[in-house]
């Protein structure tokens, strides 16, 4: 078979390149299989076909993109799915070196109500769906995890819970260490109920949530009125100056070399077109035949292949098994779903590295970790080392809001009460409650025969510490409810119960019955014991009768009853 230079063909040979004198534009599209070529043009060695956008490849090589990418989920799937190889993590993201930058921010594009932003799926692991964060210092990792139907947040080890939040909405604090109030400590701002009774004092006002966006500008001013009419002025006078000729096909111009009262116009006028083609003249005699042309001569490819095709103009061609390169700084809208078998690495030189837009009701990105258990990572990320480092955290759709956020050390909040995020975590393990936007701080709901709020000391008989301390401003004495208190109530509509509390300097056991609070006894501030005035009297049982006092008593001590203080005997 004969490719190149003018020789006899066959009829087995392919076709020559002096059998397709006319070169063309590339009209293919590169794709994931050969295209087998009928036209009879050729293509230049500096052409290049354009890219099929809708190609859906497995790659098996690592795609870095620097430039970024955004990935534009179809209707009724996932915008991107990245499933991990056993031993590796699936997903992998690094934040800039900025305070201000994010390693992965997740915004929503639902404006309605319900959906979610992220959705973790790891059903397949036995120890359930787990968020690791990496941070700085000492014990410096926490993770998130949903194990059984429970919302926990671990210790450093990976060996205990620190948190614990039932899918009935109580909660657990495990041994937390650091501030001043030991072990399972809740800091509380305005104060949290269990079953009902207000427990806790208000909190420091929490951080300042992110500014909003700038507005849009505003509408046009109206026009202002119109001015008065100058006075005439004198007589302009027009000259002819120049004429020069312009090229066929120009446009015609007009100049004025003078002033404008006394205009000087320069004319530039084209010249005609020329005429038409006149009849053709009677055929020549036959020329000699001239000499063979150069062989054509192949090159290798020069071109890249990008989004569109490019039509070449060199005279040399590209052989069949020749292929140019993909050019590095496309940036395709790709329409058809791309597996990648090794891993993608994205580094963008600025912005972000990573943008999901998700389809109405689905989420934008989907993280299935491997199905080997033990071996299975949903999604590791590693930014900063700081509380002012970001590694993870979630917007409202108008990213004026952050609902959910850890930071580089571990700390973080979620929940937004209108002013302030509602529930924060610092990296020694403690819990802050703020005030919340309305009705109850707290809530916890027990199962049945097991207690709604367990908490397990950390202090020791060195440590003069309370297990739980409740706090409370501008105590009064002898009103109920008016101190620090605990109140303890039954499921009957609160027509009964029992009040202790701290107010006025003295301790008050209050008890309710009928709806009503009756003051049952006093520690003062001295000492003493105070009971209330009796509302009833009793009668002691005569000398001789059954029940007869012995003639001396044991003993006696000092009691007050109502204002009047008495000595009591006791036998």
């Amino acid at each position: 078979m004969e490719i190149l230079g003018i020789g006899k063909k066959d009829a087995t040979s392919a076709a020559r390149i002096e059998d397709l004198p006319v070169s063309g534009a590339p009209t293919a599209l590169v794709g994931l299989t050969a295209v087998t070529g009928t036209a009879t043009t050729w293509m230049t060695s500096d052409s290049a076909p354009a890219l099929n956008i809708s190609i859906a490849p497995t790659w098996t090589g690592m795609h870095i993109f620097n430039g970024g990418m955004t990935i534009n989920g179809p209707s009724g799937t996932s915008a991107m799915s990245v499933y991990g190889a056993p031993g590796y993590t699936a997903a992998y993201f690094m934040g800039g070196n900025s305070s201000s930058s994010h390693a992965l921010q997740v915004s929503g594009g639902y404006t309605g109500a319900g959906g979610s932003l992220m959705t973790l799926l790891d059903s397949n692991n036995t120890n359930g769906v787990a968020l690791s964060m990496q941070g700085n210092g000492s014990n410096p990792n926490k993770t998130l995890r949903v194990s059984n139907g429970v919302f926990q947040i671990l210790n450093n080890a990976y060996s205990a819970s620190i948190f614990t939040l039932n899918d009935d909405g109580s909660v657990v604090l495990g041994n937390a260490t650091g501030g001043d109030k030991g072990a399972g400590t809740i800091n509380v701002t305005g104060g949290y109920y269990v079953n009902g009774t207000l427990i806790g004092a208000t909190g420091p006002q929490g951080i300042q949530g992110t500014a909003g966006a700038t507005g849009a500008t505003g509408l046009t001013g109206a026009a202002g009125a119109a001015g008065t009419n100058g006075a005439a002025g004198a007589s302009a006078t027009i000259t002819a100056g120049t004429a020069t000729a312009l090229a066929v096909g120009a446009t015609p111009t007009v100049t004025n070399s003078g002033t404008a009262a006394a205009a000087i116009f320069n004319f530039g006028i084209p010249a005609g077109a020329t005429g038409a083609t006149g009849l053709t003249g009677s055929t020549g005699a036959t020329g000699a035949t001239g000499a063979p042309g150069a062989p054509a001569v192949s090159a290798n490819p020069t071109a890249a292949v990008g989004l569109a095709a490019v039509n070449g103009v060199a005279s040399t061609f590209m052989r069949s098994d020749a292929a140019p390169a993909l050019s590095l700084s496309i940036a395709p809208t790709w329409t058809g779903a791309h597996t990648f078998a090794t891993g993608v690495t994205i580094t963008p030189a600025s912005g972000f590295g990573l943008g999901v837009n998700g389809c109405p009701n689905i989420s934008a990105v989907t993280i299935t970790g491997n199905a080997t258990s033990g071996q299975s990572y949903g999604l590791i990320i590693e930014a900063g080392t700081t509380a002012a480092d970001t590694g993870l955290i979630v917007y409202n759709q108008s990213a004026a809001h952050a609902y959910f956020k850890v930071a580089g050390d571990g700390s973080g909040f979620y929940g937004w009460n209108g002013t302030a995020n509602t529930h924060t975590w610092n990296a020694a393990g403690n819990v802050a409650l703020a005030v919340p936007a309305s009705g109850v701080g707290l809530t916890i709901n027990g199962l049945s025969a097991t207690a709604a709020l367990v908490i397990t000391s950390g202090s020791t008989t060195s440590i003069n510490n309370g297990d739980l301390q409740i706090t409370r401003a501008s105590t009064y004495a002898n009103l109920v409810s008016t101190g620090a208190n605990v109140q303890l109530l039954d499921l009957s509509g609160g027509t009964t119960g029992t009040t202790i509390q701290h107010s006025g300097g003295q301790t008050e056991i209050w008890q309710k019955s009928a709806g009503s609070w009756l003051q049952m006894l006093v520690f003062s501030t001295t000492g003493q014991l105070k009971l209330p005035q009796a509302s009833s009297t009793v009668t002691a049982p005569a000398a001789g009768t059954a029940g007869t006092l012995p003639s001396k008593p044991k003993g006696y001590f000092t009691i007050t009853i109502g204002t009047v203080a008495a000595q009591v005997a006791y036998y």
